[in-house]
């Protein structure tokens, strides 16, 4: 079964992406700052990562890095309330998928994004 791993200190969010994703024919796991997402992802190996960038303890960006490290195929979708030029660019060298800004897209488009990149891990769309 694949498996999602989202990175959101938000309980809201991450509740709400979280159950969003339920009928998506995936396992769901939620980390609330950047350490703990680091220790879920040892764990599961997750296929996508929705990741939030400014998380508390480690923030997202060096969160996905240590992701990466251990696992090069895991899909990234950044996740951030500021689009801010250098946060963007770091996505890009990281060969993130996606870089969304908060309240910029609907939860029903993260659920099909999601479910794209889940179907077809080997393909690199970057979409930002």
């Amino acid at each position: 079964m694949k498996t999602v791993l989202i990175a959101e200190d938000n309980e809201l969010l991450a509740n709400l992406w979280k159950n969003a994703l339920r009928g998506s024919d995936c396992q769901v796991h939620v980390a609330r700052d950047g350490e703990q997402a680091m220790a879920i992802a040892d764990r599961v190996n997750p296929d996508v990562v929705l990741m939030d960038i400014m998380m508390p303890k480690v923030d997202g960006l060096e969160a996905a890095r240590n992701i990466l490290a251990r696992n090069p195929k895991t899909r990234l979708v950044f996740v951030s309330c500021l689009a801010r030029s250098a946060d963007i660019e770091e996505a890009h060298r990281m060969r993130a998928a996606e870089f969304l800004v908060k309240g910029r897209f609907s939860v029903q488009s993260l659920v099909d994004r999601v479910g794209r990149l889940l179907d077809d891990r080997k393909y690199y769309y970057p979409q930002f």
